[in-house]
């Protein structure tokens, strides 16, 4: 087993396309925008996502420990995503309209067979069967497989979906945007998870 851990390079390529409403709900798709919306719970995690709640510190916790296997031929890149997804997706102190804070940790491990989650290599243009742009990556909502092209720019955003994330428009900042400054602090995409899990007892 490989921890991923270590900092990235945060060169980003934009991934451009109009998108709408589809059952596949990742990127390139048909999936509207905006949807400050439900959270899919991936089931296929459970045990694995742990969240928690500090009443005497007022602080929300979300824990994600996940291994993941790889297609991709040269293992410093499968750690790339998983250190890149580790770094969008790790959160200190968000303030929340409640007067709470919320933290999360993530934790991927590449394995060789069997993973929570599949990294896998997208090559050519990065079409996934629902669309017809290319993009940096794709992957189902509440799936178990990412494709990457663009690791550093779409890792995260595709464990997103992974984890039960639509997209948000632009000007929001999400994560789950096409917003060239988007992070995981910005938006509600954090507090929503940090709920959905929480009501499914985890």
């Amino acid at each position: 087993m490989l921890s991923a851990t270590g900092a990235i390079s945060a060169a980003f390529s934009r991934t451009l396309g109009e998108v709408g409403k589809s059952s596949f709900l990742s990127d390139g798709s048909n999936e509207a925008p905006n949807i400050d919306n439900e959270v899919v719970v991936n089931e296929r995690f459970r045990g694995e996502i742990k969240t928690g709640v500090s009443v005497s510190n007022k602080k929300y916790t979300i824990d994600i420990n996940l291994t993941a296997d790889t297609d991709f031929s040269n293992l410093e890149d499968a750690a790339l995503a998983a250190i890149s997804i580790e770094k969008q997706l790790r959160l200190r102190g968000k303030k929340l309209s409640n007067g709470y804070t919320l933290d999360v940790e993530v934790s991927i491990s590449l394995v060789d067979s069997g993973g929570d989650i599949s990294i896998n290599n997208c090559p050519g243009a990065c079409i996934n069967p629902y669309s017809i742009q290319p993009s940096g990556g794709y992957a189902r909502l509440s799936g178990r497989t990412m494709y990457l092209k663009d690791i550093s720019w779409s890792a995260g955003h595709e464990m997103g979906h992974i984890l039960g994330l639509q997209h948000q428009g632009g000007g929001t900042g999400s994560l789950m945007s096409y917003d060239e400054n988007r992070s995981f602090f910005n938006g509600t995409d954090a507090e929503r998870l940090f709920k959905a899990y929480r009501k499914n007892g985890y």
